[in-house]
């Protein structure tokens, strides 16, 4: 599963946090996998310090040779960050393939 994964711009995380992007990605990635199988590319952005906090943005691609999804959003707090991309990404397959309630 993890070759299906791909995190880009990952310089600026700490090991801790780049852990705990991977297990919330592979949590996810088995849940819209099921619909959709594609790759996952996660493009991770910690913004400059805001006093004790960073801004994480994340932009996420879901590609396959038929379907392309992209999507994207921000929070203060990493996993809250991740976790608002990835269940965009999983309402965007749900709602292009009908796959809601099945």
């Amino acid at each position: 599963m993890e070759n299906n994964i791909q995190f880009l711009g990952l310089d600026d995380f700490e090991e801790t946090e780049k852990t705990k992007m991977q297990l919330l990605a592979e949590r996810h990635y088995e849940k819209f996998s099921r619909d959709l199988q594609g790759k996952l590319i996660l493009h991770a952005k910690k913004h400059k310090k805001e006093g004790n906090r960073h801004m994480y943005s994340f932009h996420a691609r879901v590609q396959k040779p038929s379907n392309l999804i992209n999507v994207e959003g921000s929070d203060w707090e990493l996993e809250k960050a991740l976790h608002k991309v990835l269940v965009k990404v999983e309402n965007r397959i749900q709602d292009k393939f009908k796959t809601k309630g099945k």
